[in-house]
C-alpha cells in the first residue's frame, strides 16, 4: 500500500504541457489480496473493481484495499458460480425469451410487447433475471447477454413473418454496459442493416439513470438506431435525481414510468402526483407514456383517465413466453382485475 500512496504522490506531480494549460493528472487505486478464498481470476479483477471504485467514492486520488467481510466473500463467490449457469446457458441455447404485452389506451387490438429473458437451468428449473443480473452485471458480461439476447430475437421474429406484419411494436432492453461499448453498437448497426423490415417493429429500452450515467454514448446510440427507423424508451423515468433536467438531451420517443410510483400511486399522493407530473411532461414533449407495474384494473384506469397511453403488468397480461405469443392467434388486450408482483 506504501508503493501505491508513493505511486498516487508521484503521479499527481505530473504534467503534461498542452497548448491550453498543464492538466494535473489524478489517480485512484483498488487493491485485492490473492488468497486461497478467492473463486477466480474473474473474482479477483471484480474484487479490484470495487475496490477502485471505493476510492473513487472516497474523494479519488487515493488507494483503497478490498476488506468485504466472509458473509459478503461468500456472496462474491455465489455470484461467480451464477455467472458460469449463465455462460453455460448461453452456449447450451438454455436463455429463452418471454414478452409481456403492453396495452395501447384505445387501441386494444395494437400488438404491442416487451422482450424479457429467463434463464433455464440444467436442472430444468426457471430463473427470472433478478436471480442472475446482478452477477452479470457486476462481473461485466452484460454486453455479451445482450448480444445475446438480440441474436435470438432476430432469429425468432425472421421465421415468424406473419407475426411480425402484425406487429406493432417490440421492446428490447439494453444495459448499461452496452451502451458504454462501442463494438456493441457496431454490432446492433450491422443487425438492423441485414434486417431492415424489422427495425421499424423495434424500441430499445434503457434505463434513466444508465443513459444519464452514460450521456454521451447514450446519446451515440440513441441517435444510430433512430436514423435506422428504431425507436427509444427510456426505462424506470423519475427513479434518478436528474431526470427532467437530463431528459431534452436524450431524444427519447416512449417513458416509462418506474413501476415504484405507479404501484404505489392509489396509496401514496406523492407516487400519484408523480406519475401524473411524468405523463403531462410527457405529452409536452411529444413522447409516449406508458406505465409499469400495473397491477389492478382500478390502477389501469387512473392511469388512463391521467392521459397515460400504454399500461404494462399484470392486470394487463402476465408474461409468456414469446414463442406462444408469436404463433397464437392474436386478440384485443382485456383489462384484468388479477393481482400480483411487476412481470
Amino acid at each position: 500500500k506504501r508503493v501505491l500512496q508513493r505511486l498516487v504522490r508521484n503521479l499527481g506531480q505530473a504534467t503534461f504541457p498542452i497548448s491550453e494549460g498543464s492538466p494535473q493528472l489524478s489517480c485512484s487505486i483498488g487493491v485485492v489480496e490473492v488468497t486461497a478464498d478467492a473463486p477466480d481470476v474473474n473474482w479477483l479483477m471484480s474484487a479490484a473493481d470495487s475496490a477502485c471504485y471505493a476510492a473513487k467514492q472516497a474523494g479519488r486520488n487515493r488507494v483503497h484495499c478490498f476488506n468485504e467481510d466472509r458473509l459478503a466473500l461468500d456472496e462474491r463467490r455465489h455470484e461467480a458460480e451464477r455467472l458460469q449457469r449463465v455462460s453455460r446457458a448461453m452456449a447450451e441455447n438454455r436463455m429463452l425469451l418471454y414478452a409481456q404485452r403492453i396495452a395501447k389506451v384505445g387501441d386494444p387490438g395494437y400488438l404491442h410487447y416487451e422482450v424479457l429473458v429467463r434463464m433455464r437451468d440444467a436442472d430444468g428449473a426457471l430463473h427470472l433475471p433478478g436471480q442472475f443480473m446482478p452477477a452479470v452485471e457486476r462481473y461485466g458480461m452484460a454486453v455479451a447477454l445482450d448480444r445475446h439476447v438480440l441474436g435470438l430475437l432476430f432469429r425468432h421474429l425472421q421465421v415468424c413473418p406473419a407475426h411480425v406484419r402484425q406487429l406493432g411494436l417490440c421492446n428490447v432492453n439494453v444495459s448499461a454496459q452496452s451502451i458504454a461499448e462501442p463494438s456493441f453498437l457496431a454490432f446492433v448497426c450491422d443487425l438492423l442493416e441485414r434486417n431492415r423490415a424489422l427495425a421499424a417493429k423495434l424500441c430499445f429500452e434503457v434505463t434513466e439513470t444508465a443513459a444519464i450515467s452514460n450521456l454521451t454514448q447514450a446519446r451515440a446510440f440513441i441517435d444510430a438506431v433512430k436514423a435506422r427507423g428504431c425507436r427509444m424508451a427510456l426505462d424506470d423515468f423519475g427513479s434518478g435525481l436528474s431526470s427532467f433536467g437530463y431528459l431534452r438531451q436524450l431524444p427519447a420517443d416512449i417513458l416509462k414510468i418506474d413501476g415504484a410510483f405507479v404501484r404505489d400511486m392509489d396509496t401514496d399522493a406523492v407516487s400519484r402526483a408523480t406519475v401524473r407530473a411524468i405523463s403531462e411532461l410527457g405529452r409536452e414533449l411529444q413522447m409516449e407514456v406508458v406505465a409499469e407495474w400495473v397491477e389492478t384494473a382500478e390502477v389501469a384506469q387512473t392511469l388512463a383517465d391521467m392521459g397515460v397511453e400504454g399500461l404494462q403488468g399484470y392486470a394487463i397480461e402476465r408474461p409468456q413466453p414469446l414463442e406462444r405469443l408469436t404463433l397464437a392467434n392474436q386478440r384485443p388486450v382485456r383489462l384484468v382485475g388479477t393481482q400480483g408482483p411487476p412481470g
